[in-house]
């Protein structure tokens, strides 16, 4: 028993410890399984008739991401995309949070969205934070 116990943390710490991460666009064509994976999405369901868009591109070693709504900054950085399956995290270390980011967001000075890609890669959600602060949205390629 002591020896299973032991085998299941191991391969639950490996599993966190080296999951795959897309750093360039052709790598996280690579990671999400899908080639031509788009990089410019648009939020489907923006309750304030503003929706959100993502664009994502290469940047030297690791992904810019832009988030703009109704044409002003809503969040910008650089980082990397990890995970496998259908759920990844959009990890930017250093976030610049714009002002049309939600004012509860922008003490926090990196960030960790979740994303969950459809399986037929035509549609994601995003979201980031908890509790009250918390916000999610679903994308369409644009």
């Amino acid at each position: 028993m002591k020896h299973i116990f032991a085998a299941l943390l191991l391969a639950t710490f490996s599993t966190a410890a080296f999951a795959q991460c897309a750093t360039t666009v052709s790598a996280l064509e690579g990671l999400v399984r899908h080639p031509g994976f788009p990089t410019s999405w648009i939020e489907t369901g923006a309750r304030d008739g503003r929706p959100l868009n993502l664009a994502i591109s290469n940047n030297g070693s690791s992904l810019s991401m832009v988030f703009t709504k109704g044409g002003r900054p809503w969040a910008h950085g650089n980082g990397r995309i990890c995970g496998a399956g259908n759920n990844f995290t959009v990890r930017i270390p250093n976030i610049t949070w714009g002002e049309a980011s939600m004012s509860l967001l922008r003490n926090n000075r990196s960030a960790n969205f979740g994303m969950v890609v459809n399986s037929t890669r035509s549609r994601i959600t995003v979201s980031v934070g908890s509790g009250l602060t918390r916000w999610s949205g679903t994308f369409r390629p644009r």
